[in-house]
Order: C-alpha cells, then structure tokens, then sequence
C-alpha cells in the first residue's frame, strides 16, 4: 500500500471519530467520492468541481458572513449603549435601575429623551432571577437606528446584559 493511501485512510479515521455515530453516512460518502474520481479518471475531466458540494460551501459561506456581520452589530449597538448610559449619568449624576414588579406600576428610569433620541436606544426594565444574583436589563432601538435595522431585515440583536459583564465591560 502506498504512503498516499495510508495517509488518506488515516484522514478518513480522524474523520469518522469527529461524526461519532453517523459511520454509515461517512462509508457512503466515501464510495460515491470513489465513483465520482473513476468518472472524473474515465472521462478525462482535469477541473471538475461537484456542484452540490460548491453550492453547499456557497450558502456556508453567506452564513457565515451573516453572522459575522450580526456579531458586529451587536458590538456597535453595546458601544452606543455604553456611550448612552455614561451621557445619561454625566447628565443626572447618577443611573437607578429597578427591578420591574409585575403587581405594581415598578419604577423604571428610562433615559432622557434627548440622550433616547441622540443614541437612537432606550432603557425598558430589568428582571432579577433570583434574589442576589445578575439581573439582566432590557433595551429597544429606537428611531432612525430601528428603522434602518428593520429596512434590512435586522431583528434578532442582542438587546440585553448581565450585571457582572455590563459593569466589568462598559464602565
């Protein structure tokens, strides 16, 4: 057996132990690799690429840059937050967050409106799980911001953060 074979095999080992469980599927994927090399081999093609596989790789890729770009937004939209909280407390001196209670009214202190406005983010309420523990405080893009997110089909952003990450990363 050749160097070269004993490689791949070795290759196809790594394989089949990373997809625990789906051997059979590796097996068939192997044989139709082997019929579509001797068809390549047989018709004497020398750039022939699997389209299924190319479209796959295609639509991985489209993914992965969507997410990549989501990530992004997410990072600039917690900037602006970070930026509008300091306004807010530069402007007030202080920022009270209260726990929203669902029997009361529940106090909550939203940010200015013109800060609101500048930022185009609005503070709504915090929820504590349990008593001591990180709460997570809830946020709305608003205005021009929301419209533009909306225009491109942006909805599913981060709009929250926990206590020990909002103090430790953004002041």
């Amino acid at each position: 057996m050749s160097e070269k074979l004993k490689e791949l095999e070795k290759e196809i080992v790594k394989l089949i132990d990373k997809n625990n469980g789906k051997f059979e599927y590796i097996q068939k994927a192997i044989y139709l690799g082997m019929s579509v090399a001797n068809e390549i081999s047989k018709n004497g093609f020398t750039d022939y690429k699997i389209k299924c596989l190319e479209d796959r790789r295609s639509e991985e890729d489209k993914k992965e840059k969507f997410y990549k770009a989501k990530n992004r937004i997410n990072e600039l939209l917690l900037t602006i937050l970070r930026e509008c909280v300091r306004a807010h407390i530069k402007e007030n001196g202080s920022w009270d967050v209260g726990k929203k209670d669902y029997n009361t009214e529940g106090y909550v202190e939203q940010f200015d409106d013109e800060i609101a406005n500048k930022y185009n983010i609005q503070y709504l309420s915090a929820e504590l799980t349990n008593y001591g523990g990180d709460f997570e405080l809830n946020f709305e893009v608003t205005g021009e911001l929301k419209e533009l997110l909306e225009k491109h089909n942006i909805q599913h952003v981060n709009s929250t953060c926990y206590k020990s990450n909002f103090r430790e990363r953004y002041w």
